[in-house]
């Protein structure tokens, strides 16, 4: 029987794969026998060499690099399969009217125009079946203070998955974005040195089921999906990893607001325990 979801002989290039998420997500790709490229403004060849994969030095906000990594990993694989373009940034945090311009720009250049530079020079080496999976973020959906630029720059990502799956469908070609949010520091893109980092107690009390935060290894699991044949029907989708925190407010972050145990009522029907079995 041919195992569920898989990836096995796919070649498969990732960016920002140095670490984090981009690391966890090529070890798993690598782990379900896919053929790994690991694209990065820093060198990946150790890890290339743990995973028999392959390492391109690349910014994907450099058009010629960009290229010259897709070409160099057709020169090795023949193809691309599958294109995750992970690389991102959050460069600044800050009131608006306080905006750091060469932060705004960073977060654009790297956040935005490096999603459709590795769309645009992927595509021609993919056919039928090829599957691109952009990494936005819950905060492309869900606005936070503090947060414009990056709050912009995924939204922007979300908006470029739709318009591509759109335009490569008649290539059978899908696009989709998982918007994740809400995952530990040390496997995912960090926060900035020194800043108070307020949004993980928001997060931790706006998870709908669990009160901790999500690994590397939750968002992995969904592109792995995403890129399997198994996923053929998922297109033009922005999938939040963020254990319902996008739902809005949760139980916990309602009585953290008000202070005290929210009282719904003994009579109210809907709250009533389900009755026990005998």
């Amino acid at each position: 029987m041919t195992e569920a979801f898989s990836i096995a002989g796919k070649v498969c290039m990732v960016t920002g794969a140095f670490h984090g998420l981009g690391a966890v997500i090529a070890r798993r790709f690598a782990g379900h026998g896919a053929n790994v490229v690991l694209a990065d403004v820093r060198d990946c060849s150790d890890l290339a060499a743990e995973l028999d994969g392959l390492a391109v030095r690349c910014d994907v906000t450099d058009e010629e690099q960009v290229a010259a990594a897709m070409r160099t990993a057709v020169d090795r694989f023949g193809h691309i399969d599958v294109l995750i373009n992970n690389a991102g940034v959050e460069s600044w945090e800050g009131s608006i009217v306080d905006l750091d311009l060469d932060g705004w720009r960073r977060d654009m250049d790297i956040n935005v125009l490096g999603v459709a530079l590795g769309i645009k020079h992927a595509v021609p080496f993919m056919g039928v079946g090829a599957s691109i999976v952009n990494v936005a973020s819950l905060f492309g959906l869900l606005p936070v203070p503090t947060l414009s630029s990056y709050d912009a720059s995924k939204a922007a990502v979300i908006h470029l998955t739709k318009t591509a799956a759109v335009e490569l469908g008649p290539r059978g070609i899908r696009v989709n974005a998982v918007c994740p949010t809400g995952l530990t520091h040390d496997s995912y893109l960090g926060r900035i040195e020194g800043v108070d980092n307020w949004l993980d107690d928001w997060l931790k009390l706006n998870h709908q089921h669990v009160d901790e935060l999500g690994t590397a290894d939750d968002c992995a699991a969904l592109i792995h999906y995403l890129a399997s044949d198994d996923a053929r029907f998922i297109n033009a989708q922005a999938i939040a990893v963020d254990a319902g925190a996008g739902a809005g407010p949760s139980i916990a972050l309602v009585e953290a607001a008000i202070g005290q145990p929210a009282e719904w009522g003994d009579d109210d029907p809907f709250f009533e325990a389900p009755p026990v079995e005998p």
